[in-house]
């Protein structure tokens, strides 16, 4: 999909990959060898379904947090919202009790692989401090976390995420307490990427994450039943999450899923060539086309696909779709919503009532013509796939995400 950069993404697509010394064979490392570009298999990954349809219906949804080992396994997953009657009662007077005075912001209902079902409350302390308090579904007590001043934390902290992130700026950080945790997280900047760490006191790292700017589309569908919760949290596909890791200007991630969870495509917008096999940027190329960035896929029906997003000599914006041998899938170009089929308009605003209309796509491959549409309404954002008859193909809800993924 063609995407109009914000200042915070095209900032992320001229960074350059931090991750060099840890990334054997990768851009700059002097590894032995060019990168092979691909992304193998057919099965994206799966996302907890009650998560996913949750996402749709509760009010105040404002993100989704997805952090995976290196492995693509989701050992946390995190709705932040404000429907205090997901909570349940004893862990809000739990909060309660351990932050007199605190102001309620949102609330996190999360899922740990390791942990189960778990919910946060987020506070405003009585000394204004940003704080949460996080507890198991049974009320077990985890811990209690509350920002901190950066001179605030401890010196051995300081060396150990300094030393990780070299050149890096700290720009926040959280101290967390419980039964069975003493720890802090710190956030760095380095070359537009956010480092996120997880330190002791004493300067024992914890582990160490690369924050992808992302968003996931949920399937849409306000009568669906909600799927019985499972305590497991999902998995992406690991070439994907080592390829989030790796590539250089990484602009964000994409996830689409079906409304049981499972996801039906990954994609990686990034600015990285050496990612895209030859016979596709070449066939993008052609023409006289302007290349922009670059896009590495995994759809669960039809496996890898590699895009190219690029303006054309009319000052069209355009991406192809291809094989990693050259062969074209599809060409997508964006158009003014006004020239859109009266039947696709129709469709879209019955989908999504009371919306505006804000990107159009034209799609061509397959003998099939085929319109993407962005529609905000109040329920957000919507993105709907549309056949040229006015057939809704797709229905989804964007979210923003917080994919933090494993430095290796």
């Amino acid at each position: 999909m063609i995407t109009r950069l914000s200042v915070a993404a095209r900032t992320m697509s001229i960074a350059a990959c931090t991750l060099l010394a840890a990334c054997p064979g990768g851009p700059g490392t002097g590894g032995s060898g060019p990168v092979t570009p691909r992304l193998p298999g057919s099965n994206p990954g799966h996302v907890n379904g009650q998560m996913v349809v949750l996402g749709t219906r509760l009010p105040g949804v404002e993100k989704l947090r997805i952090r995976t080992d290196a492995a693509g396994k989701i050992t946390k997953l995190a709705l932040y919202h404000k429907d205090a009657t997901q909570v349940p009662p004893s862990i809000l007077a739990l909060a309660a009790e351990k932050l007199p005075g605190a102001k309620v912001l949102r609330y996190e209902t999360e899922i740990y692989a390791d942990k189960g079902h778990a919910f946060d409350v987020e506070m405003t302390s009585a000394d204004g401090k940003e704080c949460e308090v996080a507890a198991l579904a049974d009320g077990t007590f985890l811990y209690s976390e509350c920002a901190i001043k950066l001179d605030e934390i401890p010196a051995p902290a300081k060396a150990a995420a300094v030393a990780l992130v070299p050149r890096g700026e700290i720009v926040e950080a959280e101290r967390k307490k419980g039964p069975a945790a003493d720890e802090l997280t710190i956030e760095m900047k380095n070359a537009g990427l956010v480092h996120y760490l997880r330190v002791t006191p004493t300067g024992d790292v914890l582990w160490h994450g690369l924050r992808v700017p992302a968003f996931v589309e949920l399937a849409w569908d306000p009568a669906a039943p909600v799927p019985a919760p499972s305590d497991n949290p999902g998995y992406l596909d690991g070439e994907f999450i080592a390829l989030a890791a790796r590539a250089q200007g990484v602009v964000k991630a994409k996830i689409r899923t079906s409304l049981t969870g499972d996801v039906l495509k990954l994609a990686l917008y990034h600015k990285d060539a050496s990612h895209i096999p030859a016979p596709v940027r070449e066939l993008a190329a052609g023409s006289g086309n302007q290349l922009r960035y670059y896009e590495s896929e995994l759809f669960a029906e039809r496996g890898s696909v590699f895009e190219v997003e690029m303006v054309t000599p009319d000052n069209q914006e355009c991406e192809i779709g291809a094989r990693a041998d050259g062969t074209k899938l599809y060409e997508e170009c964006s158009v003014k919503k006004e020239s859109i089929p009266a039947a696709v308009s129709a469709a879209a605003n019955k989908a999504a009532p009371g919306g505006e209309i804000v990107e159009v796509e034209r799609k061509v491959g397959d003998g099939v013509v085929e319109f993407s549409v962005e529609l905000n309404n109040a329920a957000g954002m919507h993105y709907i796939k549309i056949n040229e008859t006015g057939d809704v193909v797709w229905h989804g809800l964007r979210i923003p995400v917080d994919l933090e993924v494993t430095v290796p």
